[in-house]
Parts: structure tokens; sequence; C-alpha cells
């Protein structure tokens, strides 16, 4: 999770790491500036970035008043932007925060659907 700042932090992880396969989700809340999540490397970031991130944008942010800048953020290489009715970090989380508890909540269900060790059959 990236919150305000640390929002960066995720995307220079995910850019520098190879580390899609041990994380099920992303999840970003933003009033600055909205960062692609690209690789020159790694062809296959940007749209597994699209398919497994949440990302929070506040109403108020710049890129919902121009139709253009819309249209680029929902590239997939911002991954999935969501257009949050609040304004601020503490105000979208408090907004988000049930929505982001489901849809975490399910993905971790659906990674651990089928996979059990040698302890769990016993």
């Amino acid at each position: 999770m990236g919150v305000g700042n640390a929002y960066l932090g995720v995307k220079v992880l995910l850019i520098n790491r190879d580390c899609k396969d041990r994380i099920s989700g992303v999840v970003n809340f933003v009033t600055g500036n909205l960062r692609p999540v690209k690789s020159d490397v790694d062809e296959r970031l940007s749209p597994w970035y699209k398919e497994n991130s949440r990302v929070y944008v506040a109403g108020n942010h710049a890129c919902w008043s121009d139709p253009d800048l819309t249209r680029k953020v929902n590239k997939r290489r911002f991954g999935t932007v969501i257009k949050s009715d609040a304004f601020g970090l503490t105000k979208m989380m408090e907004r988000h925060s049930k929505e982001v508890q489901e849809w975490i909540s399910e993905r971790v269900r659906s990674e651990d659907d089928g996979q059990t060790t040698e302890e769990e059959e016993d």
C-alpha cells in the first residue's frame, strides 16, 4: 500500500525488483502526481499493474479536469485508476476503507484456493 509520497516507493519497488509473483495486489491513495509503472526490461509489468492494482485519486485532482488527462491516466501503466469523491489522503482512506478491505480479502482468498501445504493436508 502506498499513501501519498509512499506511492512512489511502491512504483520503485515494482520497477526495480522482480516481485510480481509475491504480491497479490497493490493499493495506492494519491493526491499528487500520478506515476506510470512501466519497465523496459519487463514488458508484462504494466499489464500486471493494471490488473492487480487500485489507485484511488482525489476527486479534485487535475487529471479529472481535462478529458485528455483523464484518458491518459486510464491507460494500463497507471494501474486501475479510481476517482474518489473524497479530497485529501485521510478522507480518501476513510471513504474507501471497506472497499479496499473487501478487494484485498477477495485477492487473498482466490490466491489461497487450491493451494495447501503438506501440513494442511494431514
